[in-house]
């Protein structure tokens, strides 16, 4: 991956450094994975089950994606979904509702270096 890109990714809150660790510093299959995230459906997911009210698929959305998140270190990402999914997880759909707006910030931001 060029010096370049590494750089912009990092200013997009994903932790190269990490994410080459959970991959075995194998970094064609780490650089696969991250980019394959622009396909996710979970985000999706999770806008539409909120605007549903319905509080259990939009928990396995979130979990699911912060999941994601985790395993590709995108570091922006999962500080932002851990409260909304824990939110999610006891039950506070209108809590989670405040929250998506940073979630959506920070999917915006990652996808818009991922492209």
């Amino acid at each position: 991956m060029e010096e370049a890109k590494k750089r912009t990714l990092v200013e997009a809150g994903i932790n190269i450094e990490s994410g080459l660790n959970r991959f075995l510093n194998n970094e064609i299959l780490y650089e696969k994975f991250l980019f394959q995230f622009t396909r996710d459906t979970n985000m999706e997911k999770l806008r539409q089950a909120l605007l549903d009210g319905a509080c259990e698929e939009a928990f396995h959305s979130a979990h699911t994606l912060l999941g994601v998140a985790a395993n590709l270190s995108l570091e922006s990402l999962y500080l932002v979904l851990r409260p909304l999914t824990e939110a999610l997880r006891n039950r506070n759909i209108n809590l989670a509702n405040e929250l998506i707006e940073d979630v959506e910030n920070a999917y915006t931001s990652v996808l818009e270096v991922l492209k």
